[in-house]
């Protein structure tokens, strides 16, 4: 498994996108072929440059969510501050989600 120090970014180049419509826009799909195996959530940053008929430099960005492809488990802390008083007990909210973006109910854990 991954670890988020050793998850490197890529860049590639995507060939024969479509012209732009007579609005000046243009859709297209991207796919990520390899994607590292990590319990850290990913996202991708799409960037896309391009330079306009009359010579002026065009760029667009959007970040988006890597769905991932194992079940995921969430903990969120249900105390305030990073640290808890001598004897006082942490709870702690747990979800488990699977890809499909269903989850099970959350249950609450005590340590």
């Amino acid at each position: 498994m991954t670890t988020s120090s050793e998850i490197k970014s890529e860049q590639t180049t995507l060939e024969d996108l479509p012209s732009t419509d007579e609005n000046g826009k243009a859709k297209f799909q991207v796919a990520l072929d390899k994607v590292p195996e990590t319990s850290r959530p990913l996202e991708a940053r799409i960037t896309v440059r391009l330079v306009e008929s009359g010579g002026r430099a065009v760029e667009a960005q959007s970040t988006l969510p890597i769905v991932p492809t194992a079940t995921m488990i969430g903990v969120k802390s249900c105390f305030s501050g990073r640290s808890l008083g001598e004897g006082e007990k942490a709870n702690f909210d747990v979800v488990v989600a699977s890809p499909d973006g269903n989850s099970s109910p959350q249950t609450r854990i005590a340590l």
